[in-house]
């Protein structure tokens, strides 16, 4: 680098004799003037024939010059081979911060790992349902945006869903479902998922297989919640 011009060589590998070759060549020189208009070429013939005292032919130069350059690419930074799918994933690691624990956007650790090429187990687990509607089920638990008391609240709470556990009156919430709740005790010891935390259950291969066929059993968070039942007026006073 000289100033701010840039050195460039273009080697050719014919002879004047050879027009032929002419404009390709003149036309790759103008394109990349065009593209560089500060840079500057120097350019000179040399039979390949000819030899400078103590030093190779001009031909056996340029093949010693193309070795080295073919050497020097062994060294290069392996990352500058990636894949564009393998760079991406490496950049979006560097780039990845961990969420605060008050995030009420990670609800499971299933989203707080860092990324990698591979599949989460849990969503490896939850794939091998090959159910659409399970899997999409299992996600939103996982995302927080499921068919649940948690989500009406937030997010429709003027929809008038129906937020109560029909069970017990509770609020029919994920937690309640699928970890303290009493009147699930008997459906999650049969799905086998009554020795899983919240925690467990989505951060593993068995965890994501587990729930759903929980939910496929029990048919729960697949569809929203039902409106509310209309109030029934009070009987008049005799």
């Amino acid at each position: 680098m000289t100033n701010q011009f840039q050195d460039a060589a273009f080697h050719t590998y014919f002879t004047p004799s050879t027009p032929s070759l002419f404009f390709p060549i003149t036309r790759a020189i103008d394109d990349y003037l065009c593209d560089s208009p500060s840079s500057r070429i120097v350019g000179f013939w040399a039979n390949l024939s000819w030899r400078w005292p103590g030093h190779q032919s001009w031909s056996e130069t340029t093949s010693h010059l193309c070795e080295e350059e073919f050497h020097a690419t062994l060294l290069r930074d392996p990352s500058s081979h990636l894949s564009s799918k393998d760079q991406m994933f490496r950049e979006w690691e560097n780039d990845f911060q961990p969420p605060p624990p008050d995030d009420s956007r990670r609800h499971y650790p299933v989203l707080a790992d860092p990324p990698c090429v591979e599949l989460h187990p849990f969503t490896k687990g939850v794939l091998s349902a090959r159910s659409r509607r399970l899997q999409t089920a299992a996600f939103q638990l996982a995302t927080g945006h499921c068919f649940s008391a948690d989500y009406s609240i937030r997010f429709r709470s003027s929809a008038g869903d129906w937020t109560d556990c029909p069970r017990c009156g509770d609020l029919f919430t994920p937690t309640h479902v699928l970890e303290d709740g009493n009147c699930y005790v008997i459906e999650r010891q049969e799905g086998d998922i009554d020795t899983f935390t919240l925690a467990q259950l989505f951060t593993s291969f068995s965890g994501g297989k587990r729930l759903s066929k929980f939910l496929h059993t029990n048919q729960v968070f697949l569809r929203p919640l039902d409106p509310a039942p209309p109030e029934i007026p009070p009987e008049p006073d005799p």
